[in-house]
């Protein structure tokens, strides 16, 4: 199941396996096999994957369908709320206290 996400992810990024191999510093050969599912990832590389495609370590090995636990964080702002959008469109609003948005907003930034 591994490859076949990660396969569709790096699709989604329109990255190729040599240029995640460069990002994370794996082996080309080992990224290789991974996509072929002739081997997974470790563990430490697992959680590494996941940090850098932005999705949960149950999106990548097949135990559930969104790429995000929750919502994604491409929220639009309004004053004193969030909002936050699923990967089926469906959205919710959260009103959270000024320095929350702030935070959130920090952290998109560090995202991009």
């Amino acid at each position: 199941m591994i490859h076949n996400r990660l396969s569709q992810l790096l699709q989604q990024k329109n990255m190729t396996a040599e240029a995640l191999s460069i990002a994370l510093h794996f082996p080309p050969a080992m990224v290789q096999q991974w996509l072929e599912g002739s081997k997974v990832p470790t563990l430490d590389q697992l959680v590494r994957l996941c940090d850098f495609l932005e999705v949960s370590a149950d999106y990548l090995l097949g135990r559930e369908e969104l790429t995000s636990p929750l919502f994604r964080l491409s929220a639009g702002y309004r004053r004193n709320c969030v909002i936050l959008i699923s990967e089926n469109g469906e959205w919710q609003e959260w009103r959270l206290p000024k320095e929350r948005i702030q935070e959130l907003r920090r952290r998109l930034a560090a995202r991009s």
